[in-house]
């Protein structure tokens, strides 16, 4: 390796540490003018090592972007709300996940998983009773719910609990 090599190697591996700070820390913003930057500045290099580094710049720069400006799909149907508050659950987003089951409640929607789902919103808000209120009410719709709330990572506090055994015994 050439000196010349070596030193902008430890010069993009600097500006590139800098920028994954950023990235970790979820500054998108700063991030994404980071790897800008070293795209810019290093894009010319006549070392390939260099350029290994700044394709992995402009793939974290395209992260940045998207993550400041997500692409929000509208839902339509009814199974495109249940899927939103499937995501909204799990990205624990319980004020979004409200708002679609609001939706579905206008809508006059109603089914035994959509019961689970609230469940396990009450749950996520720490209202146990009327967790297991919903739970109770899948469980009584569809038996199946049993055996899924029984290896449901999220009603895993409950195991032990004698009102959530009752119900999916």
């Amino acid at each position: 390796m050439k000196l010349s090599e070596e030193k902008e190697i430890k010069k993009i591996t600097n500006d590139f540490t800098t920028a994954v700070k950023a990235f970790n820390s979820r500054d998108y913003k700063k991030s994404l003018e980071n790897f800008e930057k070293i795209e810019n500045d290093y894009k010319s290099s006549e070392f390939l090592s260099v350029l290994e580094i700044v394709r992995k710049a402009i793939s974290y720069a395209n992260i940045c972007r998207s993550k400041l400006t997500p692409v929000t799909a509208k839902p339509k149907t009814d199974e495109d709300y249940i899927n939103e508050i499937v995501f909204s659950l799990n990205e624990n987003d319980l004020d979004l996940a409200d708002k679609y089951f609001s939706v579905l409640s206008k809508k006059k929607f109603s089914s035994p998983f959509l019961d689970y789902l609230k469940s396990i919103y009450f749950l996520k808000n720490d209202d146990t009773e009327k967790s297991l209120e919903w739970l109770e009410k899948c469980v009584k719709a569809d038996n199946t719910f049993k055996i899924t709330a029984n290896n449901e990572p999220d009603f895993e506090p409950l195991f032990e609990d004698p009102k959530f055994n009752e119900i999916i015994e």
